[in-house]
């Protein structure tokens, strides 16, 4: 490839085509110096399906790799099934990294990424959110990564026990631990709704954690007293 082995690239006009891949092959180990003939199927591939076939979307992975401060074969294996969110992607895993260095983080992210791709700008607010309340650690980005939950509604939910001065380390991890994907909107919901009354705390979200579907007439909110007294909704 590189001594010009794709005969369209040879010319002045698509030799710009050539440029980045000389550029950034090294970061996802395509090997430019390696005859045609020896390249694997996928290498084959990557060059007549995602660059020529698809010149904008090579561009976007072009992009993508110029946000990346060190090689990561992972990323471009990932893009390859996403190959419109290359630039979003590649971005997002600047962020992930710089906040949450970890082997772990990095490979649920790319498993995330095929589902959730066109989500990235949501996991990147939530994980700057979580970081401006010194809540980002790897594990608790990690987990998030590694479960299927709508990132925008956890971000809301996020939020909601921070105004109730709930939002901590262990929290969050009740979350991950518990919270199915069809359960969080309703979590959501019913958390605003006890935000309203004033009576979002602790007691009542672990219960709302145990009984996601409970009504919100059968909690009980404990005072300071030791009295309860019933929430109507």
């Amino acid at each position: 490839v590189y001594e010009g082995a794709i005969a369209p690239w040879r010319t002045e006009k698509m030799g710009e085509w050539l440029t980045p891949l000389i550029k950034n092959g090294i970061r996802f180990d395509f090997p430019i110096h390696r005859p045609y003939e020896d390249l694997t199927d996928a290498q084959k591939e990557l060059l007549f399906d995602t660059i020529l076939k698809n010149p904008t979307c090579y561009e976007r992975i072009s992009t993508g790799l110029n946000h990346l401060s060190e090689k990561n074969a992972d990323f471009f294996e990932t893009v390859l099934s996403q190959p419109e969110y290359a630039d979003k992607v590649a971005i997002g895993l600047g962020v992930l990294t710089k906040m949450a260095p970890s082997p772990k983080v990095k490979e649920n992210y790319t498993i995330w990424v095929r589902s959730w791709a066109k989500n990235i700008d949501d996991l990147i607010s939530f994980i700057k959110y979580l970081e401006a309340q010194k809540l980002c650690s790897p594990s608790i980005v990690s987990s998030v990564l590694s479960i299927n939950l709508p990132i925008k509604s956890l971000t809301l939910l996020a939020q909601k026990l921070w105004y109730a001065e709930l939002l901590n380390q262990d929290n969050l991890d009740l979350i991950v631990r518990n919270v199915k994907q069809g359960n969080l909107d309703m979590l959501l919901s019913k958390c605003t709704k006890l935000a309203e009354y004033c009576q979002l705390n602790q007691k009542n979200f672990e219960h709302l954690l145990a009984f996601p579907e409970i009504e919100l007439s059968k909690l009980q909110r404990i005072e300071d007293s030791g009295d309860s007294m019933g929430i109507t909704d």
